[in-house]
C-alpha cells in the first residue's frame, strides 16, 4: 500500500488528453469525459465486470458474515438481513485500499457495537489498486453509480427514506460519496468526508467532488491538508479548503502528532524498520478515519472550537464557543447544529481524544526560554504524588505578551479539581542549556468543563532539573 509514492509517480507520468470520449455499459448507463468530468485527464471508468465491485451488508445479526447485495436485483436486498426501519451506514474506502481492509472492518464493528443499523461496505479494490491515479478517479464514477442504483432499489422496493442514509468515505471514497449525494439531489441524510483527496480536486467543480450541497448534513475531517504541490518534500493528500457544513481541522489539518514527515517515513521504511508505508508516508491521511472510529464508543468527546486559523487556536485566542458555537468531531457531529470551521488538538495515539486546557503563565526569563526553543511542561493532579495528567506548551506556538505565555495544551486525563501543578522548561537546542525561570502566576482553564483554577500567589522558581511546584485555587466556572 504505497499510496503516496504511487500517487506522486502516477501524476508525474500522466499526460493530458483532450479527446472527447464516451463509454456506455449495460444497466449502469453512459459516461463521458467532458467538463466537469475532465478531472480524470480523459480517463473513463472501467466496466462493471472489470471492476467487480462488492457491496456487502452487515447487521447485528451477521456481524462477521456479510450478505452480498446486487445493485441490479432487489431480491438480494429482500432476502438479506437488511432492515428498512434502521439507519443505513455505507463505508467507502479510498485509493489503494479495500473494503475488507483493516480500518473498514474496525469501523463496521465499532458501529454495530454501538447500535442496530445496516452497515454496507463498498469494496472497489480493483479500481482503487491501479498505479494510474487518474484511472482510479474515473473508476469512482462507476462505484458511485452502483451505490446509487442499490439505494434506488431500496427506495423503490422497500421505501427507504434517504434521510436515514449516512455515507462515510475516506480519500477518494469521500468524493465518491459526494457524487452519490449529488445524483440524489442532496436528499441523502449525511455524508462524512474523511480527508477527501486533494490531487486533481482542489479547484474542481462541486459536481465532481464532495461538497456541502451533496447531503442534508456534510461533516468534513481534515488531517493531511498540506498543498500537494509541495509533495516532493512534505506535501499532503487531503483538501485544505472548507467544503462541508462543518469542517474539523484536526491539529490544524496538516501534520498529525506521532506521524513523521514523508522523507523520514521513507527512510525508516527502507532502513528496515518494518511498518507499512500506509501507516508512515500516509500516516496523517489515515488519521482521519482513525479519529472517526475512536469517536464512536469513547466517552471522551472531540470538542472543537470556531476560529479563523489554527495558529490563533493554539495561542488560546479561540477557547470559547462564541456566537458560532462549538462542534464535536466524529460519529455524533450531526447532533450539534453549529456550522463552520472548527479546530481541535488530539493525542498522538489511539484513542486520540484528550482534554484541552488553556494555560496562561506569567514567567520571568521569557527571552531565555524563547532562545532555547523551549517547551513548558505542565503536570497536574490532586497532589504531588498524584500527577495524573501532563501536557506541553511550545513557546513557538504560544501567545507571548510581555512576561505572559498563553496557549492550549492537550492531556489524556481530565482532572477535577486541579490542586497541584508541577512545571518545568525543556530546551530543544543542544547548544542552549535549560534556562532558570520564575512563574509569578498561573491559570489553567478546562475547555471541556469551562472551569478555571489559579495559582496561589507566587513566585515559584525553577530551572535545570528542578521543577516549580505550584498549589492551585479553584475558580469560578466560565460562561463560554
Amino acid at each position: 500500500m504505497f499510496t503516496s509514492l504511487i500517487l506522486l509517480l502516477s501524476l508525474a507520468l500522466c499526460t493530458y488528453s483532450s479527446e472527447h470520449v464516451e463509454k456506455c455499459y449495460h444497466y449502469v448507463g453512459c459516461f463521458d469525459n467532458s467538463p466537469p468530468f475532465d478531472i480524470a485527464n480523459g480517463h473513463l471508468p472501467l466496466s462493471p465486470e472489470e471492476l467487480d465491485i462488492k457491496l456487502h451488508l452487515f447487521t447485528t445479526k451477521n456481524v462477521a458474515e456479510p450478505d452480498v447485495l446486487d445493485y441490479k436485483d432487489a431480491s438480494s436486498i429482500k432476502q438479506s438481513h437488511f432492515n428498512v426501519k434502521l439507519p443505513v451506514k455505507i463505508i467507502v474506502h479510498g485509493y489503494f485500499s479495500r473494503g475488507s481492509g483493516n480500518w473498514v472492518t474496525i469501523l463496521k464493528n465499532e458501529i454495530l457495537k454501538k447500535e442496530k443499523v445496516n452497515v454496507i461496505t463498498v469494496d472497489w479494490r480493483i479500481g482503487a489498486a491501479t498505479v494510474n491515479y487518474e484511472q482510479a478517479i474515473a473508476n469512482t464514477r462507476m462505484v458511485a453509480m452502483q451505490m446509487k442504483l442499490l439505494l434506488k432499489l431500496m427506495v423503490d422496493h422497500l421505501h427507504l427514506p434517504l434521510q436515514n442514509v449516512h455515507l462515510i468515505g475516506h480519500s477518494l471514497g469521500a468524493h465518491t460519496s459526494g457524487y452519490v449525494g449529488h445524483m440524489f439531489g442532496s436528499k441523502i441524510g449525511r455524508i462524512t468526508a474523511m480527508d477527501a483527496s486533494e490531487p486533481n480536486f482542489k479547484d474542481a467543480d462541486p459536481t465532481v467532488r464532495v461538497d456541502g450541497s451533496d447531503a442534508i448534513f456534510v461533516d468534513a475531517i481534515h488531517t493531511d491538508s498540506k498543498p500537494f504541490t509541495s509533495f516532493g518534500v512534505d506535501g499532503g493528500l487531503g483538501l485544505m479548503m472548507s467544503y462541508g457544513d462543518v469542517d474539523f481541522y484536526v491539529n490544524g489539518g496538516t501534520d498529525q502528532p506521532g506521524c513523521k514527515t514523508v522523507m523520514e517515513s521513507i527512510w525508516n521504511f527502507f532502513g528496515m524498520r518494518k511498518r507499512s508505508l500506509s501507516k508512515t508516508v500516509a500516516c496523517s491521511h489515515v488519521r482521519a478515519h482513525e479519529v472517526f472510529i475512536a469517536s464512536i464508543n469513547n466517552p471522551c468527546l472531540f470538542r472543537a472550537f470556531p476560529c479563523d486559523n489554527y495558529k490563533k487556536f493554539l495561542r488560546g485566542e479561540c477557547t470559547t464557543c462564541g456566537g458560532e458555537g462549538c462542534g464535536v468531531l466524529g460519529y455524533y457531529s450531526n447532533k450539534y447544529s453549529k456550522r463552520g470551521k472548527k479546530y481541535l488538538r488530539t493525542l498522538s495515539e489511539d484513542p486520540y481524544c484528550g482534554y484541552q486546557y488553556e494555560i496562561k503563565a506569567s514567567i520571568e526569563s521569557t527571552k531565555d526560554i524563547w532562545n532555547a526553543d523551549g517547551e513548558l511542561h505542565i503536570n497536574f493532579g490532586a497532589s504531588v504524588n498524584d500527577l495524573t495528567s501532563s501536557g506541553i506548551l511550545k513557546v513557538t506556538d504560544a501567545k507571548v505578551d510581555s512576561l505572559t505565555y498563553q496557549g492550549v495544551i492537550i492531556v489524556d486525563k481530565h482532572v477535577q479539581p486541579i490542586e497541584i501543578v508541577v512545571a518545568h522548561v525543556k530546551s530543544n537546542r543542544k547548544d542552549y542549556p535549560t534556562p532558570s525561570f520564575v512563574i509569578n502566576s498561573l491559570e489553567v482553564t478546562s475547555l471541556d468543563s469551562n472551569r478555571k483554577v489559579s495559582s496561589v500567589p507566587g513566585p515559584y522558581s525553577a530551572g535545570g532539573q528542578i521543577s516549580a511546584v505550584i498549589p492551585m485555587l479553584d475558580g469560578d466556572a466560565i460562561i463560554g
